[in-house]
């Protein structure tokens, strides 16, 4: 788990009220989430499921590792064995992709190349599950 602190807390509360462009860390949640959605809409689809009931127990376990379903999903080698975790700014501690929604929620920062990476990997996946899901 990744910890905040309350001025983070407060500052993650503020920005994700209204969102602007200049405030990437609102944008990449979002973009983190619409490829969340994207990546469990494609494993429904590809086994014929109405809804995540059947997956529950999965999505306990494994809901935000985007790289899990990725794999799960037989996502090109390039995706799946690009370099998805990130480091904190603060004390350079790394985590997996699967952590990026709470970093991103509670306005902590990572180091900024690793962001940029994992941006640039989520818009990947993001244009992955387009293309599968015919949109």
């Amino acid at each position: 788990m990744v910890h905040a602190g309350l001025g983070q807390l407060r500052r993650a509360f503020q920005r994700q009220r209204q969102p602007t462009l200049a405030q990437p860390q609102a944008r990449n949640l979002l973009l983190f989430y619409a490829v969340e959605c994207g990546l469990k809409a494609a494993w429904l689809a590809r086994n014929k499921m109405r809804d995540t009931s059947g997956i529950e127990s999965v999505l306990q376990q494994k809901g935000h590792d985007l790289m899990f379903w990725a794999k799960k999903l037989y996502l090109p080698a390039a995706v799946t064995n690009g370099g998805a975790g990130f480091r904190l700014k603060t004390d350079k501690s790394g985590f997996g992709v699967e952590f990026a929604h709470q970093v991103w929620r509670y306005g902590i920062d990572m180091e900024p190349i690793d962001e940029t990476a994992l941006e640039a990997w989520l818009e990947q996946v993001w244009q992955w599950a387009k293309r599968e899901l015919r949109l």
